[in-house]
């Protein structure tokens, strides 16, 4: 086929619709590379292990999964697979760290789009195709810009879930193309984050018995075909987590997944999985950006009964919906409703068995596929509205009026989502960050003239850290770990063995700022001024002393919390002779109790201690040192 009779062959609307989906996702790469956009704390992980692909310390694995971390962690594991390593590896390559991951992550969101466009367009037309084009524009919208770049795994993956769906609707029509395709793209969701398991994996055997079933009874030859692609992209996708348990053994992470599922109970449990799957897939805002903004710990969370009658009633009109459907000839709306009714009841069913973070506690990263699940039961039901009202509408009968009014909508929700937004509150602090962060890499990336270094991270987030390696790592310093956990988020090669080799430590907060005149800092920036940061010091001492002689008490709000069973430790030891003054006068937790009225004193020492919690919460955010120590 020639270029000229392929342009006649496609579907102009459709790749119209394709092409308004994806300038939101242009538009934000390109901005994020403006603005100098650089990948902080965890999203750094991933140029990182991008970078390392087809060298000596090519990644096996996901990044090491949170679900698994603090008291909970019976069972260290990372998420499945390296395919999103794989995917950013060129564009890191090609266009740098930082510009190549946005890029490489744009990339994965069109081309989710694109697949999810042209299946919706297979089976269900134009009409199928405006919609999806919708659906994904929505769920960008609702996400907001920045999450169209950003490769933090639970994000980076809703798109390529919600393609799912569509592939889902395809099989369910017995399109043979969409079922490798569809176990191609889950793999790809799985293994870059493994919440989306407990979605996908009951979504496609369910998908795929109902595919089954209906070759069988129906004779048709083609499913031994359909078996044998199958098998081959799921044996490709999967052949380096499969290789690594094979290595590994009983150490394999395929091994510890299915043993921290017999040992991992922090769940939500029937109650409040029923309370956080309503909140997103039955009950207003639902997908909404406010939703996705404000939900992040689901508080508030709706009535129980209100919600389990919320998905009850969203089931039943997926129902009646596939029904109708169904004895109207219309087979697209049919699998569309019928498709809906499966995900709102694995969604429903996956987010009481959802990991609960002993750090987040029952964070919504951890069902993000709730928000895709949510954006393809709209679908469902704008398609069944379709095929039921679309022929009376005689006001936008005319085939051009039609693609006007899909044109309009699609390219408004698209553009909507144009200006940058960074959805999640935590990214929004991360951006905050990034212009001391690249002011300390700078400074510090000159400063480091040795061929390995040992990594030593903060006790708190890093959020410094990380960027600084994955710049080393461009300049060609390599660097190597002894934290069980750092292992392994940057593989087995890379565990110290007790070389002699320079430490690099990144320290933050007090501990930065007692760095700052040490001989081996090589870097250091921070929002106060050297006279605010000598203040904040002195304060210390005179605040560990007013604790240690017992001048700071607890507050009429304080003694509440306390009675109620709130507030940090130390709270209850104000008047004991075990209380830690020393830490307690440095920490952010003191700052945090004094701005909260927990505390109280004299006049004077009150003053004190609301100076003292202004400074201290801007250096928990703006203050960080480097500092590499010669080997001894």
């Amino acid at each position: 086929m020639t270029p000229r009779q392929w342009w006649r062959h496609i579907d102009r609307f459709v790749a119209l619709t394709i092409a308004l989906t994806t300038i939101p996702v242009v538009v934000a790469v390109v901005g994020a590379i403006v603005d100098g956009w650089i990948p902080l704390g965890d999203q750094a992980l991933l140029q990182i292990r991008a970078h390392d692909v087809f060298t000596s310390h090519h990644p096996l694995l996901g990044t090491a999964s949170s679900a698994a971390l603090g008291p909970h962690a019976a069972v260290p594991l990372n998420h499945p697979g390296p395919l999103m390593f794989d995917v950013l590896a060129l564009p890191v390559r090609i266009f740098g760290g930082p510009a190549g991951v946005a890029i490489g992550v744009g990339l994965v969101n069109i081309a989710a789009a694109t697949v999810g466009v042209i299946f919706a367009a297979r089976r269900t037309g134009r009409a199928g195709a405006a919609l999806a084009a919708l659906a994904f524009a929505g769920l960008g919208w609702a996400a907001g810009s920045e999450s169209l770049y950003d490769p933090y795994n639970p994000t980076a993956a809703m798109l390529p879930c919600l393609t799912c769906l569509f592939l889902a609707t395809a099989a369910i029509e017995r399109d043979g193309a969409a079922l490798p395709w569809l176990i191609g793209v889950s793999t790809f969701a799985v293994q870059l984050n493994n919440s989306y398991l407990l979605f996908l994996t009951p979504l496609v055997v369910v998908v795929c018995t109902i595919y089954v079933a209906r070759c069988r009874r129906e004779g048709v030859v083609e499913l031994r075909g359909v078996t044998v692609r199958c098998i081959a992209v799921f044996l490709v996708l999967w052949s380096q987590p499969l290789f690594e348990q094979l290595v590994h053994g009983r150490d394999g992470n395929l091994a510890r997944m299915v043993r921290a599922s017999g040992v991992l109970d922090n769940n939500p449990g029937s109650r409040l999985g029923t309370q956080i799957a309503a909140a997103t897939l039955t009950l207003p805002p639902w997908w909404g950006r406010s939703e996705f903004d404000g939900i992040r710990l689901f508080s508030p969370l709706p009535h129980i009964a209100l919600a389990a009658l919320s998905l009850v009633l969203v089931l039943a009109v997926c129902a009646a919906g596939c029904r109708w459907a169904w004895q109207h000839a219309h087979k697209d709306a049919a699998a569309s409703a019928l498709t809906a009714g499966i995900a709102v009841i694995i969604g429903w069913v996956a987010a009481t068995r959802a990991p609960t973070s002993s750090f987040f506690g029952v964070s919504s990263d951890y069902v993000r596929w709730l928000w895709p699940a949510s954006m393809f039961v709209w679908f469902a039901l704008g398609l069944s509205m379709w095929r039921a009202l679309g022929p009376r509408l005689t006001v936008i009968s005319d085939h051009r009026v039609r693609v006007g009014v899909a044109t309009f909508a699609i390219a408004t929700i698209g553009l909507a989502n144009v200006p940058r937004h960074a959805s999640l509150r935590g990214q929004k602090e991360l951006d905050s960050l990034r212009p001391a962060a690249e002011e300390l890499i700078d400074a510090a990336t000159g400063r480091v003239d040795v061929a390995t270094v040992l990594y030593r991270p903060p006790p708190n987030y890093d959020v410094f850290g990380v960027p600084l390696l994955a710049r080393l790592q461009r300049t060609g310093v390599d660097f190597v770990v002894d934290d069980p956990v750092l292992v392994r988020q940057f593989g087995e090669r890379r565990r110290y063995h007790g070389e002699p080799v320079a430490e690099l430590r990144v320290v933050t907060a007090m501990e930065a700022v007692d760095a700052e005149n040490d001989p081996s800092a090589i870097a250091f920036v921070s929002n106060l001024t050297e006279v605010e940061r000598v203040e904040l010091q002195a304060m210390t001492f005179d605040i560990e002393a007013w604790l240690f002689e017992g001048q700071i008490t607890l507050s009429e709000a304080g003694q509440a919390a306390v009675d109620a069973g709130f507030g940090d430790a130390w709270l209850r030891q104000l008047d004991k002779p075990e209380l830690d003054a020393t830490s307690i006068s440095r920490s952010n937790t003191l700052a945090a109790s004094v701005q909260n009225g927990l505390l109280d004193a004299d006049p004077t020492i009150m003053t004190v201690l609301d100076r003292f919690a202004t400074l201290r919460q801007s250096v928990e955010t703006s203050t960080a040192a480097v500092l590499l120590v010669p080997p001894i």
